[in-house]
């Protein structure tokens, strides 16, 4: 066909990010990471025990606190995130893993960036700040908006050398963008274009609920042109995800943790009473997803006694007794345990560098630090 017949393709818009970068063996960012809900985690570890692995076994494995999978208020940097998607690749060695971690991520997660995507008067405006703003939470990507005849295609393309495989990321990635496109006020007829053959075509297209076309040129949701005017719905769609009674009794420890460590010390028997459980079923549930009743208190007193510390003039003793210690001396030598020195010099280290500490010791060195995020 000769060039004059053939239909143009109008980039409307384009957004390119900065990739990752590889630093002495460490996964670093030329920005800030943004932040991640981490609660977005428990989600992925049903995933995992599906495929027979045990998400508290691998979060100690990363030494990532076991929290992180547990509390509703914890927010993790994008880079730690990444680094346990690797991870979850590396054990789980599924094709479709990328698309089984979109499917379970919520919008919601992103916090205020969604809000703001979502408040945007149409879907047009609303791809255009994305991709204008994608920086914020991802990566070493480059989204642009393309129109061909009646047709618009958004093209995902991943940029820069990764230091993993970033396949399952990138699907990941996609299946997040649809989620955004079916924010729309009215369902799209969407098309899913992959450059990579997959041999799962079929499960890949009844878990996305469209049309897959794969071995194409590049990856790029494609739908009418017509859609770009339409309204944007106020809130995302609600997550599929339905948890097991195991992830349920996870959940509710750490919740039961929380709540009655400032009235007495919580005990494996009294947390059980508390959900009406026996000792031996709680203990079963936290088991089948790697995880020990004092392991889930432990990783809740390390970040609860370190914030404590930072954040309010409470003293040694009754931040002991505020997380279910019998006096400080119990608290002492936890917290040398956790961070190699005792709570004044943890806090006197604090007045003199200001939030340098927490950022250093608020998580192990592979996590450059987990928060609770302000009220």
């Amino acid at each position: 066909m000769p060039d004059a017949c053939q239909p143009k393709c109008i980039p409307l818009f384009c957004g390119r990010i900065t990739p990752l970068r590889q630093a002495q063996g460490r996964i670093t960012m030329s920005q800030r990471s943004p932040l991640h809900r981490a609660s977005s985690l428990a989600q992925v570890g049903a995933y995992l025990v599906s495929r027979d692995i045990a998400p508290g076994q691998l979060l100690r494995d990363m030494n990532i606190p076991a929290e992180t999978l547990l509390g509703s208020n914890i927010w993790l940097p994008r880079n730690s995130v990444l680094e346990l998607t690797w991870a979850i690749n590396r054990r789980a060695g599924d094709e479709l893993l990328g698309f089984h971690l979109g499917d379970l991520f919520e919008l919601e997660n992103y916090g205020e960036w969604t809000r703001r995507l979502l408040r945007c008067a149409t879907l047009g405006k609303a791809l255009h700040h994305l991709c204008l703003t994608l920086h914020e939470q991802e990566t070493g990507t480059r989204l642009s908006l393309r129109r061909q005849g009646d047709s618009v295609s958004i093209r995902s393309e991943m940029l820069g050398k990764m230091t993993a495989d970033p396949r399952h990321q990138h699907d990941a990635h996609l299946y997040v963008l649809l989620k955004l496109l079916r924010c729309a006020a009215q369902p799209l007829a969407l098309t899913l274009r992959l450059p990579r053959h997959y041999r799962r075509v079929a499960e890949v297209e009844e878990l996305l609920e469209l049309r897959v076309e794969s071995g194409c040129d590049h990856a790029e949701l494609v739908f009418d042109a017509a859609a770009l005017e339409l309204p944007m719905t106020d809130t995302p769609p609600q997550p599929q995800h339905r948890a097991s009674r195991a992830e349920l009794t996870c959940q509710q420890v750490y919740r039961e943790i929380v709540r009655t460590s400032g009235l007495s010390r919580p005990t494996t028997a009294s947390i059980a009473d508390e959900l009406a459980l026996s000792v031996r079923t709680m203990q079963r549930r936290l088991s089948s997803w790697g995880f020990s009743f004092e392991e889930i208190l432990d990783s809740y007193r390390k970040r609860r006694a370190m914030e404590l510390l930072l954040h309010t003039q409470a003293s040694v003793t009754e931040i002991a007794y505020g997380l279910g210690y019998s006096d400080a001396a119990h608290l002492t030598r936890a917290f040398r345990r956790w961070y190699g020195m005792p709570p004044r010099a943890a806090r006197e280290r604090a007045s003199q560098g200001g939030a340098a500490l927490a950022n250093e010791t608020a998580a192990p060195p592979l996590v450059p630090g987990f928060i609770a995020a302000p009220a």
